[in-house]
Order: C-alpha cells, then sequence, then structure tokens
C-alpha cells in the first residue's frame, strides 16, 4: 500500500464520483471541508452537557419531579438530569456497532445525511422540553447518539490526500473533541437572553446545512489506491523525521 501518485487520485475521484460524471479537482478539498465543519458542529455534543445544565435548570426542565416545588432546584431534579446524560453516553457506545454496519452497507453519504437528519430533529424536539418533559429525553438521545456516527462516516475522507492521511484525521478527530463547546456557546446565547426554545430552533439549521453538504460526500468508504512500494521508497524518511512531522504530532496531540 503506497501514496497515491496524481493519475491515481483522479482514477480515485472517478470510482467515487457518481456514474457518467467527473467529480472537480477542487471536490476533494470540499468534502474534506464539509467532513471538518460537520465535525466541529455535530458530533460531541452530548459531552458538552454539562454546560448546558444551567440553561436547563433555569427553565425548569425535571422540576416536576421536587418534593417541594417551592425550590429552585433539588436532588432528584439533578438526579434525572444525570441519569439523562449517563443514558445517552451509554447508548452512544451501544450504538457504535449498528452505525459501523449501517455505514459499511449504505456508505459515508447516506449515513452522514441520515444522522446530520437525525440531529435536526433532535434539536427541534429537545426545543419542546419546556412544554413536555419527555422531549428533553428524546431529543438529547437524538443528537448525542447520531453524532458519533457522523463522525465515523468520514473516516476514511483523508485517502482522498494520501500525503495528509495524518492532517486530515487528526483535524477531524480535534473537532469532534472541540463540538463540546457546541452547547456551551449556545448557553452564553441564552445568558444573553434568547429563549431555550429559540436556540435550538435556531441551531437546528445546522446539522440540516450538514445534511445538505452530506450529500455530495463519497457514496462508500474511499480506499487507498494499490501499488507497490520499494524498499528505498519506504526508508527515504527517518523514525525522527517521521515523528516530527506536522501530521504524525497533529494526530498525537489529537488521539
Amino acid at each position: 500500500m503506497g501514496l497515491a501518485d496524481s493519475s491515481d487520485y483522479e482514477e480515485l475521484l472517478d470510482r467515487q464520483a457518481p456514474s457518467g460524471s467527473k467529480r472537480p479537482k477542487t471536490g476533494a478539498a470540499l468534502i474534506v471541508a464539509s467532513a471538518v465543519f460537520c465535525c466541529l458542529t455535530n458530533t460531541g455534543l452530548a459531552f458538552g452537557f454539562s454546560a448546558l445544565v444551567p440553561s436547563l435548570l433555569n427553565v425548569g426542565a425535571f422540576h416536576a419531579h421536587c418534593e417541594d416545588l417551592r425550590q429552585q432546584v433539588c436532588v432528584a431534579q439533578i438526579s434525572c438530569l444525570t441519569g439523562m446524560f449517563a443514558a445517552t453516553t451509554s447508548l452512544l457506545n451501544i450504538a457504535a456497532l449498528p452505525s459501523g454496519a449501517f455505514l459499511d452497507r449504505y456508505g459515508p453519504r447516506a449515513t452522514g445525511m441520515f444522522f446530520c437528519t437525525l440531529i435536526a430533529l433532535g434539536c427541534l424536539v429537545f426545543a419542546e422540553g419546556p412544554h413536555h418533559e419527555l422531549a428533553y429525553v428524546a431529543g438529547f438521545l437524538l443528537m448525542g447518539v447520531s453524532g458519533p456516527c457522523i463522525f465515523n462516516s468520514t473516516l476514511s475522507f483523508g485517502n482522498l490526500f494520501p500525503k495528509h492521511v495524518g492532517l486530515i484525521t487528526a483535524s477531524l478527530v480535534g473537532c469532534f473533541d472541540a463540538s463540546s463547546a457546541v452547547f456551551a456557546t449556545l448557553a452564553h446565547f441564552m445568558t444573553d437572553g434568547m429563549s431555550f426554545s429559540e436556540t435550538f430552533h435556531l441551531y437546528m439549521v445546522i446539522p440540516a446545512l450538514c445534511a445538505l453538504m452530506a450529500a455530495r460526500w463519497p457514496t462508500m468508504p474511499v480506499e487507498l489506491p494499490e501499488e507497490d512500494v520499494s524498499l528505498d521508497e519506504l526508508s527515504g524518511r527517518s523514525l525522527q523525521n517521521i515523528c516530527w512531522s506536522v501530521d504524525f504530532l497533529l494526530l498525537s496531540y489529537t488521539a
């Protein structure tokens, strides 16, 4: 398995393109850029839950479970919020296997479109939480479980640029981690006066936009073209050079 030259790269893009069409040279860059954006805004939402807790308490989430309704915050209310987070993170890990099977069967394009749509739906449902308590749980589950499925569908996109696989993979992993700050940003908007429902109705546009972006993703996971690599080529870079390369440092830092 080796690095693809320009002709192999063009053939790879042609195989990923729909039948009878040719993907422009900038197509691969747009695919990677859209994948980075989608990972940054969707994939790790559940892990930013703690930043959202004050806003949930302000709107009275699960306050009906308090024995003394005159209390602003009670133990039962906190337990419900903690249980919602625990259930979501548990299902998130359990969903890894079926989501991987879904990706193998339907490819990155269908997987990205489907789960981005689920996150948009989750935002819509979550926004109804102040009116229907169950909406908090259902909406948060949809947002939390769907995110990593989108991330998994983008992992092969680094192969579109064989010489920068490490850099692209590190960017995707970093965006997955950074996406936990999304809820902190939304909480800031709510602190500034935007209502809970308005905030999530507005944010719903982002995953909906990502679903449209995913419509241009490859239909199947991207693979490197096979190529014989000589021993001289393999020994061309020393271990020291590899360890100090930008790709290796970024991947090590974000892993």
